[in-house]
């Protein structure tokens, strides 16, 4: 089994819940969890603010700074490309360590990050791509954020749903050019998505 799991999707779409789910799992046993929001806080002390301004905002945001909404894509791409740097960062130093571990969130695109890893140490990777095709099932998770997470800003994304529902159509769209596996997590049991994945995982060498 690889050392590495990395899980990508759209703001929403369960890639948090699922890779939790995962590393409980007693056949993976896997040391940590990351998040790409954790990370995308950490890269932007080290960046210049007036070269990436984008990494102020989320990825659904990113725009802002341009002042315009039809450059949601390339802001996000933007993001992706220099977290990407930080993710392959991670990678090789859990592949040093031997240390098996678990990077999830809406910054995982693969070409950013196999772009700075060695072909031994993308062999240590696999990616599953995560995704809700129902838009109405899309909003009504995030909804439910809101009573179970209050501290989130679930009313910011629900303002930028339809932008969160571009990012993922453009997400999909790059999963699917990459031959990566996707998992649907529409169905109200979670448990489904995650065996999916944990049988991927397993699976791949």
């Amino acid at each position: 089994m690889p050392s590495i799991l990395l899980l990508s999707g759209g703001t929403g779409v369960g890639t948090s819940s699922i890779a939790m789910r995962v590393a409980a799992d007693p056949s993976i046993q896997v040391r940590s969890v990351i998040g790409s929001d954790a990370l995308r806080e950490v890269v932007r002390q080290f960046v210049s603010s007036t070269e990436y301004p984008e990494l102020s905002y989320s990825s659904y945001d990113g725009y802002i700074p341009s002042g315009d909404s039809a450059q949601l894509i390339n802001a996000y791409r933007r993001q992706a490309q220099v977290i990407g740097i930080g993710i392959a960062a991670i990678i090789r130093r859990a592949v040093q360590e031997n240390i098996r571990l678990i990077v999830e969130g809406v910054h995982i695109a693969p070409e950013p990050i196999h772009a700075h890893l060695t072909r031994l140490e993308a062999l240590e990777v696999v990616q599953i791509h995560i995704d809700i095709q129902s838009s109405a099932i899309h909003r009504e998770r995030l909804e439910r954020r809101a009573e179970f997470a209050p501290n989130r800003d679930v009313t910011r994304q629900l303002a930028n749903f339809e932008r969160i529902r571009q990012i993922r159509s453009y997400l999909l769209d790059v999963a699917q050019m990459n031959r990566l596996p996707v998992v649907f997590n529409d169905d109200s049991d979670i448990s489904k998505a995650v065996a999916e994945c944990v049988a991927i995982y397993r699976g791949q060498r």
